[in-house]
This record gives C-alpha cells, sequence and structure tokens, in this order.
C-alpha cells in the first residue's frame, strides 16, 4: 500500500487502545508514503496480542517505518525504513512486552531501534539488520535483549 497520509499509512488498531486484536496475522505488508512530513510513516500496530507480523514500512517522513504501540506476545519479522530523524521500528505507547523480532531489517535509517515507551519490555530481536546512522536510541524501557545483532553504521 502507497499513500499520503497525516500519520501511518496502515493502522491496525485504534490509538486510544480501545480495541483489542487477539491472534492478528498480516502477512507481506509493504506500507510506504514519499512524502517527508514529520510524522508520516508506514505501518502502526496498536493492541496487538499473540500476533504473527511480517510488515514493511517505509516512509522519508520523520515518524517511524514500522511502530508498536502495546504489541504483546507477538513475533516480528520485516522491514523498517524512515527519513530523518525518522526511526526504522518504534517501540513506543502502551506496554510493547514479550515480542520476538526475527531478522528484522533497519536499512539506512536514522536511527534502527528506538524504544520510547517505559512499559516496554521483554522483546528479543534475533539477528537483527541495524544497518542505520544510529542502530539504537532507547530513552525508556528494559529487560530487552539483542542476540547476534549485525552493525551496519554508527552504535
Amino acid at each position: 500500500m502507497q499513500g499520503d497520509a497525516p500519520a501511518y499509512v496502515v493502522q491496525v488498531g485504534k490509538t486510544d487502545f480501545s480495541d483489542i486484536h487477539q491472534a492478528a496475522r498480516l502477512e507481506h505488508l509493504v506500507a510506504t508514503t514519499p512524502a517527508p512530513a514529520p510524522r508520516q510513516a508506514g505501518c502502526s500496530s496498536n493492541y496487538l496480542v499473540n500476533g504473527d507480523l511480517f510488515v514493511a514500512g517505509t516512509t522519508t517522513g520523520g515518524a517511524g517505518g514500522v511502530a508498536l504501540e502495546q504489541v504483546q506476545g507477538s513475533r516480528l519479522t520485516g522491514s523498517g525504513l524512515a527519513g530523518s530523524p525518522g526511526t526504522g521500528l518504534l517501540l513506543e505507547n502502551g506496554a510493547n512486552t514479550g515480542n520476538v523480532a526475527t531478522a528484522f531489517a533497519f536499512p539506512g535509517s536514522n536511527y534502527g531501534l528506538g524504544i520510547t515507551s517505559a512499559a516496554s519490555q521483554g522483546k528479543h530481536l534475533h539477528h537483527p539488520e541495524l544497518c542505520s546512522t544510529t542502530a539504537i536510541n532507547a530513552t525508556a524501557g528494559s529487560g530487552n535483549l539483542l542476540v547476534n545483532p549485525l552493525y551496519g553504521a554508527g552504535v
């Protein structure tokens, strides 16, 4: 999907977390936006529990390629790319806990992985490809684990 939206091109769930999505599956979802606006972004998943996500989000805007907001016990693979000052994979808003990301790629984003939610805990990233200007920008959260990461830029 390609779009020009004020925020995310694809948004699964409401931003106020009033609708839970149990065991949702997104397969080969590609969301892109070419607009460079500061809050434009690719894909956001809000309040998803025990899901299976294969998503690729791309934006030239300043938000996130892929954002997880209150995503719990889910599996994630794909890629996230965002323009400056954006973030490839952004863990924001709500409790992002018990998730596993396998071989998620962060090609060329200003920040590869961004964690801004204090309730983002227990996330395991297996073999992440952090080829971004700054690999990790974590201002909150705890207990997140990177297993065998590939760093291709500044850390």
